[in-house]
């Protein structure tokens, strides 16, 4: 995912912030404090919400105020910009990141990732780690460097065994089969096509599977690109298996810990359903349809509308529920419980 901060300081110097910007997610700030210390705050987020969001996007432990400028500074190559009024951030004052970059930043973003740029991931440092011991059996044909990464992981459980299906398996909750590039495009040509063999029995598991192709899909000329795309799309749409790619074991090995995080725990937070389009909300999912209604009210993000909703049992109560009641609720404080009585209680 990627993510823009900027560094912004007021006209009189007195205040500096660090603005993060990520697709589908509310726009949220760090802003310096006594003692190097940074408050985290975002339209609608409580602090514990913004610490939360925060860690996840800057995908580490959050960094006390040096370290939160360094990283502005880090992401992008700087350029500063003074202002007397607003600027196409909206911000007043002076900013430093991505907004305002230098033509040398804007040409290096189109510079595709590589196995030199993995050494940032950290599968043990992860902003939502595994809460719980987890065990994962790992084929023993499988490099030793996966393994040994996957072992350092708090809470996951390395066991090397034989494994008749797949080469990383979560017992009853997900499969794993990983391909370099090279091996991927011979299982495509081998008189036993062995890459169809392979999902056909990943599919009868009946859990989640995904494929690993390390290296990316399409990083040889083995094979002409119809035939790359159309065993993808094959996998992908018909038999109902993601193939994603990673680029060398370290991110192999933050991929599956990331798969063993969302399967087995989910994302460790609420997803805002405000990004997404409104119809599908609650085309399929009632309780995402009234959680993206809420959500539209000013004050209420998406942790605080299922909190909302938990409280209440559903909409309809949400919107007979009085100031007072609205307020019981664990993170409405005055102004949001108003905004949602308000909103409920508005009259053409």
């Amino acid at each position: 995912m990627q993510i823009k901060l900027t560094h912004w300081q007021s006209p009189d110097g007195k205040r500096e912030r660090v603005y993060i910007e990520a697709p589908g997610h509310p726009k949220m700030f760090g802003e310096k404090k006594a003692a190097g210390k940074v408050l985290w705050a975002g339209p609608g987020l409580i602090s514990e919400e913004a610490n939360n969001l925060a860690a996840l996007l800057l995908d580490s432990p959050l960094p006390d105020w040096e370290g939160l400028k360094s990283l502005a500074k880090s992401r992008a190559a700087p350029s500063r910009r003074a202002s007397g009024g607003f600027n196409r951030g909206g911000w007043s004052g002076s900013h430093e990141g991505r907004k305002g970059s230098t033509l040398e930043e804007v040409s290096n973003r189109s510079n595709p990732y590589t196995a030199a740029d993995t050494g940032s991931l950290d599968a043990t440092r992860m902003a939502h780690p595994i809460p719980e011991p987890t065990k994962i059996l790992v084929d023993h044909r499988e490099p030793a460097a996966i393994a040994e990464g996957l072992a350092q992981i708090p809470n996951l459980e390395v066991e090397v065994t034989t494994l008749e299906v797949g080469d990383y398996l979560v017992p009853g909750r997900f499969v794993i089969e990983r391909k370099t590039t090279t091996d991927f495009h011979h299982s495509m040509t081998e008189d036993a096509k062995r890459i169809f063999v392979q999902t056909n029995a990943m599919v009868e598991l009946e859990i989640p599977a995904l494929i690993i192709i390390e290296g990316g899909a399409c990083a040889q000329r083995s094979l002409q690109l119809n035939s790359i795309y159309g065993t993808l799309t094959y996998l992908s749409l018909i038999q109902g298996i993601p193939v994603l790619e990673t680029l060398d074991h370290r991110s192999t090995v933050y991929m599956i810990a990331k798969a063993v995080r969302h399967v087995c725990y989910g994302l460790g937070y609420d997803l805002g359903l405000r990004a997404s389009a409104p119809k599908k909300a609650g085309k399929t999912d009632p309780l995402a349809g009234a959680s993206y209604t809420l959500e539209s009210i000013n004050g209420v993000s998406a942790t605080r509308a299922r909190a909302l909703l938990r409280h209440f049992g559903s909409l309809i109560a949400v919107g007979n529920a009085d100031v007072a009641d609205l307020r019981a609720v664990e993170g409405i404080g005055p102004g949001t419980a108003k905004a949602v009585y308000d909103t409920f209680n508005a009259k053409v």
